[in-house]
């Protein structure tokens, strides 16, 4: 029967009183498994193991990481199909009646991200208020107006949008006036 001499209690003990080892030169740990179990007890109570188990638990518990990792494919079709149910979207719509839904849409709209999230919903409201205006003038849905609706001028006429999300509500104005509008409202 083979032994091994524990480098922490100095004991002469037999093999299987030690862990295993592939990068030790004889395959085992240079502790016994009851010198290693002392040391793992003391260990987990520094500030150092405290601090790394924290770590390792902010690590496992972000959403989705680890239980994704972990689902089989029959629990995601199921929550696909969940998602898309009328249950569902009943329930997203109870959520974000809360106050804690409308605080935290809030926090986003005044973070840098939501911000730069209304700014490009602003710029694509934008662009499909022209091009809807453009397609019912050419098709003659909407008339344009002869004159400016302002100064009742008849040059450079151009559309104006008092709001882009209501892209088919405009007014014909010259571009003297459609310019002065716009200063007017970058002043108030």
């Amino acid at each position: 029967m083979k032994t091994k001499i524990c480098s922490k209690c100095k004991k002469r003990k037999t093999i299987s009183d030690f862990h295993k080892c592939s990068s030790a030169k004889d395959g085992l740990k240079s502790f016994c498994k009851k010198c290693a179990l002392e040391y793992m007890v003391t260990y987990s109570k520094t500030k150092n193991a405290i601090i790394k188990r924290k770590q390792l638990t902010k690590k496992y518990t972000k959403v989705g990481r680890w239980k994704t990792k972990n689902k089989s494919s029959k629990q995601i079709e199921k929550e696909k199909i969940y998602s898309k149910s009328n249950a569902c979207k009943a329930a997203k719509a109870r959520y974000r009646k809360t106050e804690r839904s409308k605080a935290g849409q809030l926090k986003y709209r005044m973070s840098p991200k939501g911000k730069a999230s209304a700014k490009r919903i602003y710029e694509y409201q934008k662009a499909n208020g022209y091009r809807d205006v453009y397609n019912k003038i050419r098709r003659s849905s909407i008339k344009v107006g002869a004159n400016c609706e302002l100064c009742k001028g008849k040059d450079n006429l151009v559309m104006h949008h008092e709001d882009y999300s209501k892209p088919l509500s405009v007014i014909t104005l010259c571009q003297k006036c459609h310019l002065n509008l716009h200063k007017q409202k970058n002043v108030a």
